[in-house]
């Protein structure tokens, strides 16, 4: 089952966090702290954007977490900019992913039906499977190097 994060999920959402940290290849991720992690649920919490997460009987297994940013070039202009994407590793290759990610999609079409963003990404990190996003609507931004 898919749905919105509550503060019950806090703790799940931190371990899964942690998981997501060790397999990042940023090292500014393995320095971030729990106390950094609550305040962006904190963030969420006062809708400054969304997590959802994914669970079944055995508990949360996955979650896809975004906020709402201002555009550096118009702060009028707000767009859903995904943080985190994770699923339990022994919870891959099955429908999990892709849910989150339809769910994630659907809410930010929402948001962006009411006037309330204009765009809303999805990233991928060098370390991340390829695939294809453009199978939900994205289409190529930017690419990012690192130095």
């Amino acid at each position: 089952m898919i749905r919105h994060a509550t503060t019950a999920d806090h703790d799940a959402i931190i371990r899964m966090l942690k998981s997501y940290q060790h397999a990042s290849p940023l090292e500014f991720h393995k320095k971030t702290t729990p106390e950094q992690a609550y305040k962006m649920l904190l963030m969420i919490d006062m809708n400054m954007g969304v997590c959802f997460v994914s669970e079944d009987s055995a508990g949360i297994h996955g979650m896809i977490m975004a906020v709402l940013m201002p555009n550096i070039w118009d702060k009028d202009v707000y767009a859903l900019h995904e943080v985190a994407y994770w699923v339990d590793i022994n919870r891959r290759g099955t429908t999990a992913a892709h849910r989150l990610l339809k769910a994630y999609c659907t809410h930010a079409e929402m948001l962006k039906s009411a006037g309330k963003i204009e765009y809303y990404t999805i990233s991928k990190m060098i370390t991340s499977p390829n695939l294809d996003y453009s199978r939900f609507g994205f289409t190529p931004l930017e690419e990012q190097w690192k130095a």
